[in-house]
């Protein structure tokens, strides 16, 4: 199993570009990911998150903060032999200012042996959010 490094690129305070390399003693750049909109601040939280699919591969979760008036949305991207810069998945908020995927967390919370997602709203009344077998799970606390 290779190991992913997301390494950030920063071109302006409002604009970013990941790029995820294959691990080793000399990273092999795989795929590189930019904002779509000036101001949607892709890649303020970039987390690995383990195999959260089941395949054998480490998966990426890249927030961006800014997205639709700083509602924010977290882009997953299953790893892969072929990894490219098209999310698997995205989750979206579409509340304005709620700044989802703020912060974004991993690990085993429902006890399954695989990892779940853990994200972060502040702007929101709901400040948690979790994904857990591929279902959508929001927590208020």
């Amino acid at each position: 199993m290779r190991s992913l490094k997301v390494c950030l690129l920063t071109l302006s305070l409002l604009l970013v570009v990941v790029e995820v390399c294959y691990g080793g003693l000399n990273l092999q750049l795989m795929a590189t990911m930019t904002g779509e909109n000036e101001g949607d601040a892709l890649g303020g939280r970039v987390k690995g998150l383990g195999d959260i699919n089941g395949d054998g591969c480490d998966d990426v979760a890249v927030s961006v903060e800014g997205y639709n008036d700083r509602s924010g949305r977290v882009n997953v991207y299953f790893g892969s032999s072929e990894f490219d810069n098209n999310p698997d998945m995205i989750l979206n908020s579409h509340v304005p200012r709620e700044y989802f995927g703020f912060c974004i967390g991993a690990g085993d919370v429902n006890g399954d042996q695989q990892n779940d997602v853990v994200i972060g709203a502040p702007g929101s009344k709901m400040h948690i959010c979790i994904l857990a077998d591929h279902c959508w799970i929001p927590y208020q606390i």
